[in-house]
């Protein structure tokens, strides 16, 4: 896109950095997608060291593909722009999330307004993992960071949409996996029953050769995965060091004519439990976000939001939050009431329920 971008003559836009609150969107995918409260930093805007404010967006949901969140927004000068965000991704460790950057408005999208990606590197911008709240611009695998076109004065709509990007072939990998191991599962207990004697021989080599090959070569096909994922990420961490443990006890089942499958059935129903456990972690793109910049595309990293809280703004907030807990009445919860012009009515609520239940049901 850069080449063409020069030879349409695009330069950076001259214009000021325009913050998006991402609690805030201007549409959902569904009723799933809300705001909700993160006291994890003290900079997360807004914060409050004694109430519970909405400052964040994917805490507890938006993470399905397919799911996204849509803003509005508009420019003050013509010219190229890039997209910063501050967020968190701590869930998956060792992995990075993705997300579709898709655009309506302007020259992007299509003429009922549908949102489409400007380009095919769009689909699969990546979040990487870390303890830490992150400040960075918005980027392929490549570290390169995206640039778009946008005209002074028109309203364009930025959507974030959960998808696996590349990760999708590799879990459509792992799901096949999982399913051809579980019938070899199931056709062993055919033999051995619920609770087989690890010290009888059963014959698993002469009744079910095929099993041992599959144990095998699905061994391969698991231990290809954790690597392509290792090379993916740039590192090994637990959630894909746990493909490697399960490959290894495949292997381990294929071996000596099978003379170690008794003795571990209990590990295999156990590991196809955290296969599956493992797909459905990986398919939750589960990404924290506090805000949204759109930035000339020449502006520095510095420009952006601070990732975290310096030392003295940690301890001032703790200190606040501390005092603040002697002061604040537990037993009474915020309204969210919608004043109109019909009524300006509130009813009071006694609910005989713990904290975090009457949040649901207020909700």
């Amino acid at each position: 896109m850069k080449a063409e971008y020069e030879a349409k003559g695009y330069k950076p836009a001259d214009g000021k950095i325009t913050t998006i609150q991402a609690e805030f969107p201007d549409y959902v995918s569904d009723a799933s997608v809300y705001p909700t409260n993160d006291k994890t930093s003290s900079i997360t805007y807004p914060s409050s060291s004694s109430a519970l404010l909405y400052n964040v967006i994917g805490k507890n949901s938006y993470n399905s593909v397919g799911q996204w969140a849509a803003y509005k927004f508009t420019v003050d000068s013509t010219g190229l722009y890039k997209l910063g965000m501050r967020y968190l991704q701590n869930l998956l460790q060792g992995m990075f999330v993705c997300r579709a950057i898709k655009l309506s408005g302007g020259q992007y999208g299509l003429a009922d307004g549908t949102p489409e990606a400007p380009f095919a590197e769009a689909y699969d911008a990546r979040f990487k993992y870390s303890d830490d709240w992150k400040s960075t611009f918005v980027g392929d695998s490549k570290g390169n960071i995206f640039e778009f076109y946008f005209e002074e004065g028109v309203e364009y709509t930025l959507y974030l949409e959960c998808s696996l990007g590349s990760l999708k072939d590799l879990i459509r990998s792992a799901e096949n996996s999982l399913s051809i191991i579980n019938s070899c599962y199931l056709r062993i207990l055919q033999l051995t029953g619920a609770t087989p004697d690890e010290f009888r021989d059963y014959g698993f080599y002469e009744i079910m050769p095929d099993v041992l090959i599959s144990f095998g070569e699905q061994a391969m096909e698991l231990e290809r995965i954790r690597l392509e994922l290792k090379s993916l990420c740039g590192t090994n961490g637990s959630h894909i060091a746990t493909l490697g443990t399960i490959a290894k006890l495949l292997d381990d089942m294929s071996r000596n004519k099978g003379a170690n499958i008794a003795s571990n059935m209990s590990n295999l129903k156990s590991n196809l439990g955290t296969l599956g456990t493992w797909i459905n972690d990986s398919k939750l793109g589960t990404l924290i976000v506090d805000s949204i910049s759109v930035c000339p595309s020449d502006a520095k990293k510095s420009k952006l939001p601070d990732a975290e809280a310096n030392f003295f703004e940690s301890i001032w907030f703790e200190i606040k939050s501390f005092f603040a807990s002697f002061v604040t009445d537990y037993n009474n919860m915020g309204v969210t009431k919608e004043k109109t012009a019909c009524s300006n009515v509130s009813i009071d609520e006694w609910l005989a329920m713990g904290r975090d239940k009457s949040n649901i049901w207020r909700s």
